[in-house]
């Protein structure tokens, strides 16, 4: 799995590439959207400054979502994993309602 390639890039790369897009782009939003609070003042250019790097956000997570889809495992690897995660969730609220 290491050597597979999405569009002709490796998939340790684009993963890694896609996750540090969105580090950067959440930094930028959290920059834009913080220095309008700290001047108590809703600036046009700072607010289409965040939108806009929101609407790339929300692009990036889209391309990762594509890269996670090209590592799923089988049907049935998924199916046990979720009966796992279900039976894991059912037994923590049973020990919850005993509390």
């Amino acid at each position: 799995m290491s050597e597979s390639e999405i569009d002709g890039v490796y998939v340790s790369d684009a993963i890694k590439h896609s996750i540090r897009d969105l580090q950067q782009g959440l930094c930028n939003v959290e920059t834009h959207l913080l220095r309008m609070v700290d001047s108590d003042m809703i600036d046009g250019k700072m607010w289409l400054a965040s939108h806009e790097c929101n609407v790339e956000l929300l692009n990036l997570v889209k391309e990762l979502i594509v890269i996670c889809k090209e590592l799923k495992p089988s049907g049935k690897a998924l199916k046990v994993a979720r009966e796992e995660i279900k039976e894991h969730i059912d037994i923590t609220n049973a020990l919850g309602q005993n509390n």
